[in-house]
């Protein structure tokens, strides 16, 4: 699959839905009182920072690999 600005244009999207997750997950887990269940929409508030973090970084690589490309 090649890389263009669409691609590009397509990850920078999706950065943007996945920092809506994360802040929506973390206003879910403060709307939470201590416990089992806060626990577990812990851990997946955990998950998706840990994924939105790749994201990134991912999407750093791609523009990277872009301009590269553009040379």
């Amino acid at each position: 699959m090649g890389l263009s600005r669409q691609h590009l244009e397509n990850g920078w999207q999706r950065l943007e839905d996945c920092k809506e997750r994360v802040q929506r997950q973390r206003e879910t887990v403060l709307a939470l009182r201590p416990g089992r269940v806060r626990r577990e929409e812990e851990f997946v508030l955990e998950t998706f920072e840990k994924t939105l973090l790749l994201m990134e970084q991912q999407q750093r690589a791609q523009v990277e690999l872009f301009q590269m490309c553009r040379l």
